[in-house]
């Protein structure tokens, strides 16, 4: 009968195949990268980019006692806090948000603090080992917190994952941490591996489903964004007619205002511009006239190409004189820029007019008759 001692882990085989997922997942992130249809390619290339030095950093523990010890020892523990580094710089791309700086810095200034402070000043071996799991503590609490900011309310089981298995290595670097600062008795042999052990696990399926969650997190945001593409209008970046009303009686359904306006525009004699400087300076016109509008309404306003040289817009919690206000608000910018060199401004007037509305007639009554 064999004992709980033979079933376990080897480190060095651990280590060896961590590298290997490291490098796999390296290459998958380069390939996902150069799909056509990925807009994020620069976040896939960091995650990949990290990956790599995640692998180099593991394999050169596997060649410790092969390679030179300045090589094992100073190089590879660096690239163990410039692995999670480059994670979180990674999750910053894909985010689109900023790099936690603060939280990086500090957590690389305790890892290096402690891991040059070995040689040549001779500070005790597990000072260094405290100050690396320390700085490493802090850098994978920076990744957690920017994930958890990002999935936030959202049904993301693979991000909120990749937290829990963020937030057990953080629990295990701070129980080491303690263990070395605290001097506690040597332990025996066993009691270390299984330590080693346990961290090195929760690495590896970081690793693998940090990586998995990563390709997930991307692919959603392509498929949000070739949605958001549908939604809108090509040449004018306004939302389609149809994304319009959609978003009329979304907004009917979430939060119904009190009263709202609606505000019809078009720009005159624009079959005359068209014969004048031809289509593409009717496209142009119409690409100015939407940016104008856009400039003159409100975050939570809806604007969108009713058809043709016709827009229309929603005003949410906004009466009659408001609305009067935007439209003037948009011919004035209008009539102060250019579309085109040699293009007079488009002008605007209200077709039927600039209607608001109160509790009585409700959005989604409104969007049924004018769609």
């Amino acid at each position: 009968m064999r004992t709980a001692s033979e079933f376990r882990l080897d480190i060095l085989t651990l280590l060896f195949a961590t590298a290997c997922t490291a490098w796999m997942m390296a290459g998958a992130a380069f390939s996902l990268a150069r799909a056509p249809y990925v807009r994020r390619a620069y976040a896939l290339t960091s995650w990949g980019g990290a990956m790599v030095v995640g692998g180099v950093a593991v394999m050169l523990l596997v060649l410790r006692g092969l390679v030179p010890f300045w090589l094992s020892f100073h190089v590879g523990n660096a690239l163990v806090l410039l692995f999670p580094a480059l994670c979180v710089r990674a999750f910053a791309r894909l985010f689109e948000r900023a790099v936690p700086v603060r939280g990086l810095c500090v957590g690389g200034a305790l890892g290096l603090l402690g891991l040059f402070a070995v040689h040549p000043f001779d500070v005790p071996y597990r000072y260094a080992q405290a100050g690396m799991a320390a700085g490493l503590t802090v850098i994978l609490l920076s990744m957690a917190a920017m994930i958890m900011r990002h999935v936030a309310g959202r049904h993301a089981p693979l991000a909120w994952f990749t937290v829990a298995l963020l937030g057990a290595l953080s629990v295990s670097f701070v129980a080491r941490v303690g263990r070395l600062l605290l001097s506690a008795p040597p332990l025996d042999a066993h009691g270390v591996e299984r330590f080693s052990v346990g961290t090195l696990l929760f690495s590896a399926l970081f690793v693998l489903g940090g990586s998995v969650a990563f390709f997930a997190m991307v692919q959603e945001r392509v498929r949000a964004e070739s949605a958001e593409r549908a939604r809108r209008d090509g040449l004018t970046g306004l939302l389609t007619r149809a994304a319009f009303f959609e978003g009329a009686e979304d907004l009917a359904r979430r939060i119904p205002p009190a009263r709202f306006a609606v505000l019809m525009v078009d720009i005159d004699h624009f079959k005359r511009i068209n014969d004048t400087f031809g289509h593409q300076g009717g496209d142009a016109v119409l690409a100015f006239a939407a940016r104008q509008i856009g400039a003159a309404v409100r975050a939570a306003d809806l604007v969108g190409r009713y058809g043709g040289e016709e827009f229309c817009l929603l005003l949410p919690d906004c009466d009659e004189g408001a609305a009067e206000g935007v439209a003037n608000s948009a011919s004035a910018n209008a009539r102060e820029c250019r579309p085109g060199r040699g293009m007079v401004g488009p002008r605007y007037h209200r077709d039927p007019g600039c209607r608001g509305c109160d509790e009585r007639e409700s959005i989604a009554r409104w969007s049924v008759r004018w769609a």
